[in-house]
């Protein structure tokens, strides 16, 4: 009996080492780096080969691949023939048009286990991006140890969980693609009590409706009869790693109503639209009216529609190496085009100033494809683009002599980027242009239920 028990003891062993063996053995479908780097290097070859099912295989099986090659994929100016070089091309742009619609999607996060608060949210930046600065926290806020499970869970929903625990809010930092924490608990308390709705990477939320008296245009001048409307004032934000560049809706997108079958009749019903997102901060703020019975206050409304964000996706950093051999004032015109944007090297100045020093102009032209008026009017987000100079050895030259506009189009601006007290002999500078490659428009579809009334006031 034992001799047949120790027997059953070491086959189970055996099938669970086997087990294990085999749960560490690499996927086929999840080939390490290292492996898909040669995989890219061969279907490379194969897409500059002399058959045409080679080439055609070859260009199937990198678009399989998906984004994640990007950065394995050679700049197409860099390769030798022209038709591996448009092959690459268009290879790169259907990936980078995919990896920018894909970076619009929710950030998805998965914290298990027990850490500090100060823990929890390196790991959140770490998984989605979006930084978080706690520095202003208080000690006891930042270290307390907490419990969490989520498992796949949006980043909107994980940081309201996580504010409500630690009694903060947060705000947009001054730093482009962060969020700061602010520790204020009445402030907190007042973030709380707001209806919060979530649409993928997109947060919206709202105070209390409040109920506004206002004399009725249609009435006569001096008896005028009143009208009530319940204004909503509602804030819509991305992520802070996302670039909202300007929002649109029309009155009829959006509709609110205090119940079934009751709904409430916007107080512009044929108004449009068309607001700048947040001058930077990913937050806008939107204004809507409607209007309420006469006879029957509700003590909350609904409200559910789409808007429409558009939005700069994706980033790519464009290189033009060695600027310095160009620098000789007459036009150059070498295009770069990643994803659904086209920067065009136009010109490089070198001007020697004083003590020996150099100082560099560089003159870019950047064109979207998407354009029209929306576009026209919102461009200006365009003009904080990243610019710099890199040097061999991968240190970085910011921008230190300012820049200006030299063209304004639709979709395209120009630009002229200064640097100066750079040394002699003038090093071999990259200028490296740093910009979204698509820009897409984002439906926000949302739903803010059972949002309260105020207090009536009254309107002139």
């Amino acid at each position: 009996m034992a001799t047949h028990s120790r027997a059953l003891i070491t086959a189970i062993v055996t099938l669970v080492t086997a087990l294990a063996v085999v749960d560490h053995v690499p996927s086929q479908d999840q080939p390490s780096p290292a492996d898909r780097e040669q995989e890219v290097k061969r279907l490379l070859t194969e897409l500059g080969g002399s058959t045409r099912v080679a080439r055609t295989n070859a260009e199937k099986r990198l678009l399989e691949l998906g984004p994640s090659i990007l950065s394995l994929l050679p700049p197409p100016e860099l390769l030798a023939t022209a038709s591996l070089r448009e092959s690459v091309e268009r290879i790169r742009h259907q990936l980078e048009r995919r990896q920018a619609r894909e970076s619009t999607q929710a950030s998805k996060v998965t914290l298990v286990g027990r850490r500090s608060l100060a823990e929890w949210l390196e790991e959140i930046t770490r998984q989605t991006g979006n930084s978080l600065d706690a520095r202003d926290l208080p000690p006891e806020v930042r270290d307390r140890p907490l419990e969490l499970e989520f498992r796949d869970s949006e980043f909107w929903p994980v940081l309201d969980d996580l504010a409500a625990r630690g009694n903060f809010y947060f705000e947009p930092d001054a730093v482009p693609g962060g969020l700061k924490l602010v520790d204020k608990p009445e402030a907190a308390s007042k973030a709380t009590s707001r209806v919060i709705g979530y649409s993928g990477s997109f947060r919206l939320s709202t105070p209390a409706a409040e109920v506004i008296a206002i004399g009725d245009p249609q009435g006569d001048a001096g008896n005028r009869p009143q009208k009530r409307l319940a204004r909503l004032l509602v804030t819509v934000e991305a992520e802070p790693r996302l670039r909202p560049l300007f929002l649109q809706f029309a009155s009829t997108d959006i509709n609110a109503d205090r119940g079934p079958d009751r709904p409430l009749a916007p107080f512009s019903p044929d108004a449009s639209y068309d607001l700048a997102a947040g001058d930077g901060t990913g937050r806008t703020r939107l204004q809507l009216d409607y209007v309420l019975p006469a006879d029957d206050l509700p003590k909350a409304i609904n409200l559910q529609g789409v808007l429409r964000v558009t939005t700069a996706a994706g980033s790519a950093a464009i290189k033009f190496i060695d600027v310095g051999q160009h620098a000789n004032g007459k036009p150059v015109e070498i295009d770069r085009r990643r994803g659904g944007v086209t920067v065009t090297l136009q010109r490089v100045r070198r001007e020697r100033m004083a003590q020996g020093a150099n100082e560099l102009s560089v003159r870019v032209a950047v064109a979207y494809d998407s354009g029209g008026p929306a576009f026209e009017s919102h461009r200006t987000w365009i003009l904080h683009n990243a610019a710099f100079l890199e040097a061999a050895d991968g240190s970085r030259v910011v921008l230190n002599g300012g820049f200006e506009t030299t063209l304004q189009a639709d979709g395209a601006v120009g630009m002229e980027y200064r640097f100066i007290n750079l040394s002699e002999p003038l090093p071999r500078y990259a200028f490296v242009y740093v910009a979204p490659t698509l820009i897409v428009d984002v439906p926000v579809r949302f739903a803010l239920e059972s949002v309260p009334l105020r207090k009536a006031r009254r309107d002139k």
